[in-house]
């Protein structure tokens, strides 16, 4: 517009001056002496010196106007340098703290927040499938391992193989379970009659087979006890329990396993003699561990969601001897 106004402005006085200019002429050729075409001379070529001062002016305005676009733009452009800065440290939760406090920083603000979100579930739910095909595939490695130590019937190798393919089946429901607990959905593996006693001795010959150097104990006392249960959730809770004591205890110390029914409610209980949880450790919280030991501290967490959505407990506490912790899953019969 303001580049129009001003073309319009000196087209018009180049014009217009023109006119009056060849006018003017005609009329001094006519009558050279005559006082009143003088005056009328001079009066225009006022009225001319006006309208020049008046474009003057108005170029100056259009330079004001266009500097002051020009610094806007600046501004503006320095402003989205630090928005990608800071987009580019979205990683660091510190790069939020330095937003400042205006409307369009702070949806900005609002959208780094999501997007960071987005990227912690994504970090978790990656974590939490590592996590859950650790044992399956290391079961799988053992068998394979004890199998090939020397030759055995045909009859031998199948089974081998039958087991190993039982124990994909599980992994594959343990990320399905993983999926469902990360979207916050109810687990969509229907349930099924499941012989508490015969999944626990399952997943104890797993244990003992991946840990034959270490002493594991157990005592099973849930015999004929069948539940309409998902069995992946059950077992990833479990297998999570036993992940933790094995991790925990010394060599030349013992885990154990323990499952009973008291007053209507199955308990299964699984004891460590390790170094007992910390003072104030929410072991329930993702990506926190205690200790030193290797791992990324999301499994009780996983844990806990299975339980729930099992409509269980579970419950995490050093055991009173202070040999130790002990974790207990209950679940109403």
């Amino acid at each position: 517009m303001a580049v129009f106004s001003t073309f319009f402005y000196a087209c018009l006085h180049i014009v217009t001056y023109q006119n009056i200019e060849s006018k003017l002429q005609q009329t001094i050729k006519q009558d050279p002496f005559n006082e009143k075409i003088s005056q009328i001379q001079q009066d225009i070529s006022q009225e001319v010196r006006n309208l020049e001062t008046f474009g003057i002016v108005l170029v100056a305005l259009n330079c004001a106007f266009w500097i002051l676009i020009i610094t806007l733009l600046w501004k503006e452009k320095q402003r989205l340098k630090t928005t990608i800065a800071t987009l580019n440290t979205l990683s660091e939760p510190s790069a939020f703290k330095s937003l400042e406090k205006n409307p369009l920083e702070q949806a900005l603000k609002g959208l780094l927040e999501r997007i960071q979100e987005y990227y912690e579930i994504q970090k978790q739910l990656y974590s939490g499938i590592a996590h859950e095909l650790k044992t399956p595939l290391a079961v799988i490695k053992a068998k394979c391992e004890v199998t090939l130590l020397k030759p055995r019937e045909n009859v031998v190798y199948i089974n081998a193989l039958k087991e190993n393919i039982q124990s994909v089946n599980v992994a594959q429901a343990s990320i399905k379970a993983l999926f469902d607990l990360q979207n916050c959905q109810i687990h969509k593996e229907s349930p099924k009659k499941l012989v508490i006693q015969n999944e626990l001795e399952n997943i104890t010959r797993d244990f003992a087979l991946l840990h034959k150097d270490r002493k594991f104990d157990y005592k099973l006392q849930a015999q004929g006890l069948e539940l309409a249960i998902q069995p992946s959730l059950l077992r990833q809770i479990i297998q999570n329990f036993l992940q933790n004591a094995f991790k925990f205890t010394p060599k030349d110390k013992a885990v154990s396993l323990k499952s009973y029914v008291e007053n209507g409610i199955l308990k299964i209980e699984v004891l460590d003699e390790g170094c007992g949880i910390a003072t104030n450790f929410d072991v329930f919280a993702p990506f926190k561990k205690n200790g030193e030991q290797e791992g990324i501290g999301l499994g009780l967490f996983l844990a806990k969601r299975a339980a729930q959505a099992l409509g269980g407990e579970i419950k995490l506490e050093n055991r009173k001897d202070t040999q130790g912790a002990i974790a207990t899953f209950t679940l109403k019969i």
